[in-house]
């Protein structure tokens, strides 16, 4: 006979049952009580019974014998309102501290004193090593722990992964109050017109100037500023960074024309292209214009000679001149990549109107506490997209050039939240830039619906690259990659637990054996079942925790914040649709 635990659905604790003829019957008692208390107070405040016995009360009132008076009413009233008000308010704090069938593996996870540089007390001694005033946040808020209620944060050294599957809660628990905390400069992204944009907006042109980026029409933003890409473009090096943005995850040409050859020469190409027209002061939408008709190309290729840059222009040249199918393959493969730079809803984003309307400087944009929100659709034209890469490309280039001015961080550390981040945030340098921006003050917070999305972006290289880079890791739930979760289980760990069996022999003796055996922490159907309002914190140096989330709206600015939700909405509907 084995008497060791039975199957559970968590380490450490049984799925418990209930009886429920047992639990009618504590209502009824509990109902039955409160009755007799309530008439009993009634009675006694009113003058009519002299005993303190509620039941003994109750049941003179019901057989006649103490009469029921209008006075024992109004009190009787106040008596059920008060109790109801104590019983809504315990309700309440029972539903924000009700426990889940998950929370029994808690204690076997990090807690305590293993998870002290997570907490408030660690991320604010952080703060003060880096000289970061005492009045603003210590980090960016994560949550709190399941055990003993610790709170969560990410500290201003660190950057973070998170993967919550959809409708998860990811804006609301962890994206909007990243932006809430942070108090220098803030780049965030999204796919849709939400609350990270309606909540957070008003609080954050209060702090410093606010600029959306819509090129996609996704909140029916009208341009007030524009942004050159080239204006990013000031060598060799950055060019190719703008071309690598431009070219990635961008579709094939109609004809098939991006094979290996095809890409490597238009890469090339384009690159040229871009530095010739960063050289003379152009608009980026100069350089559709070479690539649609390939004979103006000999005006890059001028602009290249007066710059003292003979080999790209000779590059441009030999494209120019080349025999027509492999011309035609080169030049309609780039043109593909940066074909939204002709599309009527872009082009007021990237060129100047002549209205006087400013242009972004990305360099003084990281210098105070503004804010930018770059919204963008995963359907539609890849270009379009990749625009608002390379916009978040050179933000965060600005970012690491002040921080290397300025001792080696940013003065004011940036919060750069990328909410969708492999349909917005097509960034190929991406993973590389994680193992570094983190000292320089610049904290990343990269979301993904799952770990294959990121795959799907980046390639299983980076995107395991991204992931081990991150110093915080953060799962929501809702993924069913058992790949993924499998991973999850081993970095959860192990425990260690005893069994016994006894056995009988026939004259009625027996013995007792008892065996030590391990058994993960975690396993795959508890982390794809993890309900609404908990998640998993990996961080580097500290065992997983178990903790639970809080939105937005339960931090010290949760009324203002719905009311600058309420004002966006109803300035979206008095809105006049673009011309």
């Amino acid at each position: 006979m084995t008497f060791a635990s039975p199957k559970r659905s968590s380490p450490g604790r049984p799925r418990s049952t209930g009886d429920p003829g047992l639990v009618l019957t504590s209502i009824a008692v509990v109902v039955l009580a409160a009755f007799a208390v309530i008439v009993t107070v009634a009675a006694r405040i009113a003058g009519t019974a002299s005993s303190w016995n509620p039941f003994s009360v109750a049941l003179q009132v019901l057989l006649g014998k103490v009469p029921w008076t209008w006075a024992m009413s109004a009190v009787a009233v106040v008596e059920v309102v008060i109790l109801a008000g104590v019983a809504v308010g315990v309700t309440r704090w029972r539903l924000r501290h009700r426990k889940l069938p998950i929370d029994s593996v808690a204690p076997l996870l990090g807690h305590g004193r293993e998870i002290a540089p997570l907490s408030e007390k660690g991320a604010r001694a952080i703060a003060q090593r880096l000289r970061i005033a005492d009045d603003v946040a210590p980090g960016l808020r994560i949550g709190t722990a399941v055990v003993r209620g610790t709170r969560l944060w990410q500290n201003w050294e660190q950057c973070s992964v998170d993967v919550w599957g959809p409708r998860r809660g990811k804006t609301s628990t962890q994206a909007i109050p990243a932006i809430q905390d942070c108090p220098g400069p803030v780049l965030a992204t999204t796919n849709k017109y939400d609350d990270l944009l309606k909540a957070t907006r008003a609080f954050r042109e209060r702090m410093g100037t606010v600029y959306v980026f819509d090129i996609q029409q996704v909140a029916g933003e009208r341009p007030t500023w524009w942004w050159n890409p080239l204006t990013y473009v000031i060598d060799d090096a950055t060019a190719e960074n703008l071309t690598e943005v431009f070219s990635a995850g961008a579709s094939k040409g109609a004809s098939g024309s991006s094979s290996d050859f095809f890409v490597k020469a238009a890469r090339r190409l384009l690159t040229a292209l871009l530095i010739a027209g960063a050289r003379a002061d152009k608009p980026i939408t100069i350089v559709l214009e070479w690539l649609t008709d390939h004979k103006r190309c000999s005006e890059a290729e001028a602009i290249l000679r007066e710059h003292d840059r003979p080999e790209l222009a000779e590059q441009v040249y030999q494209q120019m001149h080349a025999p027509d199918k492999q011309r035609g393959g080169v030049y309609e493969t780039a043109a593909n990549w940066v074909a939204s730079f002709g599309t009527d809803t872009v082009v007021p984003w990237i060129t100047d109107p002549g209205d006087g309307r400013p242009h972004l400087d990305v360099h003084e944009f990281v210098r105070g506490p503004n804010t930018l929100y770059c919204l963008s659709r995963e359907s539609g034209s890849a270009s379009a997209a990749q625009i608002v890469a390379a916009l978040v490309q050179a933000v965060c280039d600005a970012a690491e050039a002040h921080a290397s001015r300025s001792g080696g961080r940013l003065p004011l550390p940036m919060a750069g939240v990328l909410d969708e981040c492999a349909n917005v945030v097509r960034w190929p340098r991406l993973p590389e830039v994680y193992s570094y921006y983190g000292s320089q003050g610049i904290c990343l917070k990269s979301y993904f619906q799952s770990f294959e999305q990121g795959v799907n972006a980046f390639g299983r290289e980076k995107m395991d690259m991204l992931w081990d880079s991150a110093n915080i890791r953060i799962v929501g739930g809702g993924t069913a990659s058992t790949r993924f979760l499998d991973d999850l289980v081993k970095l959860g760990g192990r425990y260690t637990y005893r069994s016994g069996s006894r056995s009988y022999s026939d004259k009625g003796g027996g013995s007792l054996s008892q065996q030590t055996q391990t058994e993960a922490i975690l396993d795959v159907s508890d982390l794809a079942a993890l309900p609404r309002g908990r998640a998993l914190l990996f961080a580097a140096g500290s065992p997983p925790v178990l903790f639970k989330t809080h939105t937005w709206d339960e931090g010290p600015r949760g009324d203002e914040l719905k009311a600058a939700i309420a004002d966006a909405e109803r300035r979206a509907l008095t809105l006049e649709p673009l011309p």
